[in-house]
């Protein structure tokens, strides 16, 4: 862009200059010709490989090409996260239906108590003649006496126990350890995330995380049910 006509050779020079200073064997070759200015001056060459085939190294490069983004792979396994959604809203339809069906009710009489455990891992259970164990809080175990009639409330197609029945004392007890029982939020929280990841049209990354969450929900869940 300079139009002074030394422009051209004086840019040359510096292109010369340039070459020489970054190399380091060619600078020692200059210096040395600036002391020795009669003596002749070779640049060591590369020496030959005995194998024609051999291609030297060259400098490292850091790779370019990149594996799959974060964001590629949640498109990747996003059909995945709407399949749990799918599942879970089946999961709550099959357990809404077997809580609004009507109720088995079956009469049974304590014949023991046991307690199992040891700390905050103890349990106390109801011993029925009939051979069942039902866990109750310690907080109840006052309302129960041996040879005492109870009935047993459980669900019809799961037969998850939904509550004690004391017909002396006109008493039920619910506080107890079922899916129908002090566990009920679980099966709202799992309807509340599969209709939103079935319903909901977000962003990738929402979607995808709405399935994790999901997953570990109906994970709970079934550990629940099959316990």
């Amino acid at each position: 862009m300079n139009p002074d006509p030394a422009a051209h050779e004086l840019i040359r020079d510096v292109n010369e200059a340039y070459d020489v200073l970054g190399d380091a064997v060619k600078k020692q070759a200059y210096d040395y010709s600036l002391y020795n200015p009669y003596a002749a001056v070779s640049t060591p060459q590369e020496p030959v490989h005995r194998d024609p085939a051999y291609r030297r190294r060259g400098a490292y490069r850091p790779a370019t090409s990149q594996g799959p983004s974060q964001l590629d792979i949640m498109k990747r396994y996003l059909h995945v996260a709407a399949k749990i959604a799918w599942i879970g809203c089946a999961l709550c339809f099959i357990l809404l239906i077997d809580f609004a069906l009507p109720h088995q009710v079956t009469g049974d009489t304590i014949r023991t108590f046991e307690s199992r455990g040891r700390g905050r891992s103890e349990a106390n259970y109801l011993v029925t003649h009939a051979g069942q164990y039902l866990k109750i809080n310690a907080s109840d175990w006052n309302l129960f006496e041996v040879e005492q009639p109870i009935e047993i409330v459980r669900s019809r197609v799961f037969s998850i126990l939904i509550e004690i029945q004391i017909p002396e004392i006109e008493t039920t007890v619910t506080n107890l350890s079922t899916i129908y029982a002090n566990f009920i939020f679980v099966p709202g929280l799992l309807a509340l995330f599969s209709v939103l990841g079935v319903v909901v049209k977000g962003s990738v990354e929402f979607k995808f995380n709405l399935g994790i969450i999901t997953f570990f929900v109906l994970i709970f869940t079934m550990i629940l049910l099959f316990k």
